[in-house]
This record gives C-alpha cells, structure tokens and sequence, in this order.
C-alpha cells in the first residue's frame, strides 16, 4: 500500500534485546510523527508479571489495527500479529557482542529504575534468564524471524540491518531527509 506521503506509516521494529529497538522506535515517531508503542511497556505487568499468551495477543492487537504507528519489540509468538498490518519492517540484526553490550549499558544507566519504555513498576534489573535469552537469541530464536517475516510480512518493506553503521543511511532513507542527514544527528543506541 503506497502512501499519500511516500512515507511509513506502520513500522514493525524487532531484533535481539539490547540492539537499540525502543531507542529507534523513538526516534523514527518523533521524526515522522507516528504514535509510538512499545511491546514491553503493552505487555509486563508491575513487577514482571507476564500475562497470559491471549492477554499479550490482544494488548498488542489494539494498537498494530491503528492506521500509523511504530510499534518496537521482539515477542517471538505474537509477531505475526504486526507484521501482518506493518508496512515496513526494521529488523536488527546484529551480532551477539553488539546485543550484550546494549544490554550493559542500559543496565548501568536504568539499573534500579523503570525506563520509559517498560511498564510501571518494571525496575532494570539484571536478569540472568533474560541474559541467557541474548546470549542464545542468534543460535536457537533468530532462525524463526524470516520465517515469519516471508509467512506474515512479505509485502512490506523490510530493512535488514546487520551492523549499526548501516542505520543512519536506512533512516535517512526513510525519512526522506535530504538536507539534514542523521549523520549531523547521531542516534545514542541502547
């Protein structure tokens, strides 16, 4: 679906914890002005709670419907859910130092406090669970992406990123940011 603006109006970002998806999210919403949703802060509950497989299916559907959005997050099961409605996929696909140092930096800066894109009363914390997950995500999760990607997005765009170096030229793509680059503006990454 072509849009009246040439622009994205629905992005799917998703990749490995740790490789800067919500800092993206953020970025590309603030930028061209899309309602930003972060699986996260949709899906855990105060104190990590997580719902139900039904209850994270729905917290998720009622925003990926909308007609403009960029919605972040990795959430394996339920990926079909806006990859179906996304018109362009941003996946990061990094490798596995660049994911665990994601992961360290935010922990030194949020640890003991909530981040903006997590639900209230979900403190950074250093999870040993959640760090095996990163440590495994390119061996036994990543496979199942394309895979969903080919069954669920296929007709969407999709901007495969391997190494942090190639984001500035993609967003400056998508944005359509002829006179001032990304360059100028460096994004911090998680």
């Amino acid at each position: 679906m072509v849009q009246e603006s040439g622009k994205p109006q629905r992005i799917c970002v998703i990749g490995c914890g740790g490789t800067g998806k919500s800092t993206l999210a953020r970025l590309l919403g603030d930028r061209m002005d899309l309602p930003v949703f972060h699986l996260d802060a949709l899906i855990w509950q105060a104190g990590w709670v997580l719902p139900s497989r039904e209850d994270i299916i729905a917290a998720q559907k009622g925003n990926s419907d909308g007609e403009r959005w960029v919605i972040d997050g990795n959430w394996d099961s339920t990926m079909p859910v806006r990859l179906a409605r996304a018109d362009t996929i941003i996946w990061l696909d990094y490798p596995t130092r660049t994911a665990l140092w994601g992961i360290m930096k935010r922990l030194a800066h949020w640890r003991g406090r909530g981040r903006p894109d997590m639900a209230e009363g979900c403190v950074e914390r250093f999870d040993w669970e959640f760090l095996r997950w990163v440590v495994e995500f390119r061996s036994k999760h990543r496979q199942r992406i394309p895979e969903k990607i080919r069954e669920h997005g296929s007709h969407a765009r999709l901007f495969q990123i391997t190494r942090r170096s190639e984001l500035p030229a993609v967003l400056d793509e998508l944005l359509n940011a002829a006179s001032t680059t990304l360059h100028e503006h460096p994004m911090r990454c998680a």
